[in-house]
């Protein structure tokens, strides 16, 4: 065997998902040992004429996996003169090494390779003059941050340092000989980052590289060398970086640092060494921090007694681990990440050695599933200098089996039929009449596409306002149950839906979905009620609604116009609901739980298109295990900011231009979905959240009414239901549907069930989605506002309690005739049907059956006035101007 070539491929077994979700909280649980099996030698990335190694992994946006690599030419033809000697063994990489690219559609390979990425600069005036070596690529923010280092000779002075060629062609001799010391350019290896908008941005070469290194070496005081670094986003919503040195000038064994940022590409200033004394002697450190016990991890390449302990033959990759990321970094519990031995196709063993330069894939959860390693399969003998060993580049992979089910999809249920993704798509104060397939007036060419594909669905309620709609949706219950408030949450508010709650999103990840929340929230802006508290792995949005904010900050005013100022409240009119209109903080963008911008008027025209680039690549990614994306719009909620891109383009002023915009945006879901070749396992449901506004522009004809009314205008939403295959093209159904159906409609396609412990008040409406059953599942719906029962529906009647109008919708949806007079059987009988709410959920005021909200001492805003951000809430920076 010659050269870096051959791949091999490891699983982790569910061992890893075991003690992940066992909930051991901040406990030091996690353990390697037996979960990494081989695979077997089939899975080869082979480049003749070229060295190998270092490889780490991405999901792209088309649903491929990304290899990101090292590799320099096994020998000098063609390059500089008096070169030769730097070829023998590993030497190359130090001028002469190249970040690669390949891609495959399965995690663990085979990798096709497809081209250069990253080389050396050639001007001896930057720091990456020579090469450009040692990938780590990473995704934080929506951006993707390839880290690596290059090497250029320190100044002279510098004991030992090469600062010559003709120094490096004599250390280079040197190895020859057998004689093993530094090898020629280590010192000077200084750290960078190219930064990309997407994986396919950079493997496409559209990156802006680091001007300035990240972390170099002074080579008198700290290190001569900053190798090898790993990054992560600590508890704190910092970046943190570790990395590999070597004492200055000389000598000493290896030192682990670590540095912090407030951005992932810096500035990182130096916190303090990390691992530091002899029996930590290590390298090639890979650094992570596990969300769900709360700890920092570090797999490092282990030369130190304790590895002899692990295994005394051959030495070991080692996990290290630290409650707080500095200093106070130890042996894991479990420190054990290695395999002696694989077994390839041909029932050959081979044995590894010399183990280096791990590296991680994460599953939607952050739990790790792939572990990429270096290793030769020789001993080091006596005389063989490290440079000359035969390495070769592992690619531990996924378990079950790996299966292939569509476009880059990987299912871990062979041999079954794989549940279905599902996808909402809640649009803000969206009028009925304002979508072409419903005969609104905006030209919405993608929506309407959607329903000749699908079926419509025309008698769907959600509730009159946003909060207790959401909450519906999100329980399965109706809002007063689970949300019992008069009206909706403002930022800080003290109550939120409460944590014990079983949401959608916590059903479905239960039953082995990714979840994801993009969008607006509103279900409580404190941290035990945000949406990764709530069920969902992820989330990038606002907390609440777009008008939530100060005037000077847009908010109170569409794109262009003046501001509709709100009356001004005292402090002490703040309830438990949160801060009033004329007195709230500044409106913030979060990912996950951390603010990561403070969202102005040039923002906001931004919003639809940021999500919507968010859900599509969100969607590309998805593609171990089935997936729920939750993609709530911030349109077309006052204030309306359309992107400019749409401004005038649907005649009917700035609301129809940002209907038009959602419907690009649903074009570009739907198309993501398409391409991917999930279509035909995916369900998308389209709807709002509850009627359009009518006294800011919005039309819902041809209903009565708007948002914040019990008439059909406030409470009846247009919605779809998309499903190729699955769903009837070009259908409609007038059965009665709500938002509390979603959740047990979901669960069961799902195959789980719905929360046993606790009342809901959906049904499974599957059969109406798939069909006209005889005898539709629901024949009912109450109509609250706030606390108060307003109105209910029975079959086509309606009865409005307070002023006992009745109308028939079926025939009278505008609900223009009052015919209580003629009908007084159904008055009573729809009566009678108000009253059985009295026991359980009360028609006026807090029922029996209504539920605890949750609660939060002292809320505070996620920004203050001032611009500081809310310490448990602090992402690139701890304020804002």
């Amino acid at each position: 065997m010659s050269g870096f070539r051959i791949m091999y491929l490891y699983r982790m077994f569910p061992l890893l998902a075991l003690l992940a979700a066992s909930g051991f909280g901040a406990a030091d649980t996690l353990d390697f040992t037996g979960s990494l099996s081989a695979v077997g030698a089939g899975n080869r990335l082979s480049e003749p004429g070229y060295y190998i190694w270092c490889g780490s992994a991405i999901q792209g946006e088309d649903g491929r996996y990304y290899l990101f690599y090292s590799r320099w030419p096994e020998g000098s033809t063609g390059r500089a003169p008096g070169d030769e000697e730097l070829f023998k063994g590993m030497g190359g990489w130090l001028k002469y090494s190249e970040i690669a690219v390949a891609a495959s559609h399965s995690p663990t390979g085979p990798f096709k390779p497809l081209a250069t990425v990253l080389t050396g600069t050639g001007d001896p005036n930057r720091w990456d003059q020579f090469n450009a070596h040692n990938p780590h690529v990473k995704r934080f923010g929506g951006k993707i941050y390839l880290y690596y280092i290059a090497t250029r000779p320190l100044p002279g002075g510098v004991e030992g340092a090469p600062n010559s060629d003709a120094q490096t062609v004599q250390r280079a001799a040197s190895l020859k000989s057998g004689r093993v010391g530094r090898i020629p350019y280590s010192d000077g290896q200084t750290i960078g980052v190219a930064v990309a908008d997407s994986v396919l941005d950079l493997v496409a070469g559209r990156f802006r590289r680091s001007a300035r290194p990240l972390m170099a070496p002074d080579g008198v005081t700290t290190f001569c060398r900053a190798v090898n670094p790993s990054v992560t986003q600590g508890r704190d919503g910092r970046f943190l970086m570790m990395f590999k040195s070597r004492s200055a000038p000389t000598g000493g064994h290896m030192t682990h640092w670590i540095a912090a940022s407030d951005k992932p590409d810096g500035p990182f200033m130096l916190a303090g060494p990390a691992l530091t004394e002899a029996r930590y002697d290590a390298e090639d450190p890979y650094l992570w921090y596990d969300r769900e016990r709360d700890r920092y991890y570090a797999i490092v390449k282990d030369f130190s007694r304790e590895s002899r302990k692990l295994s005394p033959e051959w030495g070991a990759l080692a996990l290290v681990t630290s409650e707080k990321g500095f200093g106070d970094w130890q042996i894991a519990k479990h420190p054990l990440v290695s395999l002696r031995e694989y077994t390839d196709s041909n029932g050959r063993k081979h044995r590894l050695e010399n183990l280096e330069r791990p590296q991680l894939l994460f599953d939607d959860t952050g739990r790790p599933v792939c572990l990429y390693a270096a290793s030769s399969e020789e001993p080091l003998g006596r005389g063989i200098p490290t440079a000359n060993l035969h390495f070769t580049l592992h690619l531990p992979g996924v378990t079950p089996p790996v299966t292939r089910t569509g476009a880059g999809r990987v299912s871990a249920n062979a041999g079954k039929s794989a549940p279905p993704n599902l996808v909402v798509i809640n649009v803000d104060d969206l009028g009925y009449g304002e979508v072409g397939a419903f005969g609104g007036r905006n030209r919405t060419p993608a929506i309407d596409r959607m329903a000749a594909e699908g079926r419509k669905l025309t008698s769907h309620y959600a509730a009159p306002v946003c909060s207790p709609s959401r909450a519906a949706l999100m329980t399965g219950s109706y809002p007063k149950r689970v949300l019992p408030i008069t009206g909706v949450l403002l930022p800080a508010a003290a109550v939120g839906l409460n944590p014990e709650e079983r949401t959608m999103a916590e059903v479905l990840k239960d039953a082995g979905y990714a979840t994801a929340c993009i969008g607006k929230w509103h279900l409580g802006d404190q941290l035990p009620f945000l949406p990764t508290r709530q069920g969902f792995d992820s989330y990038f949005g606002i907390p609440y609604s777009n008008d939530m904010g100060p005037v000077a900050d847009g908010c109170k005013n569409s794109l262009g116009q003046p501001p509709l100022l709100p009356k001004a409240k005292k402090t002490s009119d703040r309830g438990d609901t949160g801060v009033p209109p004329g007195m709230q903080p500044p409106l913030p963008l979060l990912e996950n739980e951390h603010v990561i911008a403070r969202i102005r008027a040039d923002d906001q025209v931004q919003l639809t298109r940021r999500y919507t680039e968010r859900a599509v690549a969100w969607i590309r990614q998805r593609h171990e295990r089935p997936f729920f994306l939750y993609f709530a719009h911030t349109a077309v909620h006052f204030p309306v900011y359309p992107n400019r891109e749409f401004v005038g383009q649907s005649g009917n002023g700035l609301l129809g231009d940002w209907v038009q915009e959602v419907d690009w945006s649903v074009g570009r879901v739907l198309e993501a979905l398409r391409e991917a070749k999930l279509d035909r396992n995916t369900l998308v449901l389209f709807t709002s959240d509850n009627g359009g506004p009518v006294g800011l522009g919005a039309v819902n004809t041809p209903l009565r009414g708007g948002k914040a009314t019990t008439f059909e205008g406030g409470v009846r939403v247009c919605t779809i239901a998309w499903w190729p295959g699955k769903i009837r093209a070009g259908t409609s159904t007038d059965a009665i549907t709500t938002m509390m159906d979603v959740l047990p409609t979901f669960a069961k396609l799902a195959g789980t069930s719905v929360p046993s412990e606790r009342q809901i008040d959906g049904v499974d409406i599957w059969p109406v989605l798939a069909g006209n059953p005889a005898k539709p599942p629901r024949d009912s719906f109450f109509y609250f506002r706030g606390l108060t029962l307003e109105a209910v529906r029975s079959g086509p009647w309606k009865l409005h309690l307070r002023s006992g109008e009745l109308h028939h919708l079926g025939n009278d949806v505008a609900e223009s005739k009052n015919v209580a007079a003629e009908q007084p059987v159904v008055v009573e009988r729809l009566r009678a049907l108000a009253g059985t709410m009295y026991p359980d959920l009360g028609v006026d005021g807090i029922g029996a059956g209504c539920r605890p909200l949750g609660r939060v001492e002292n809320p505070k805003p996620l920004i203050a006035a001032d611009g500081s951000v809310r310490g448990d809430a602090i992402g690139q920076t701890r304020k804002f101007p």
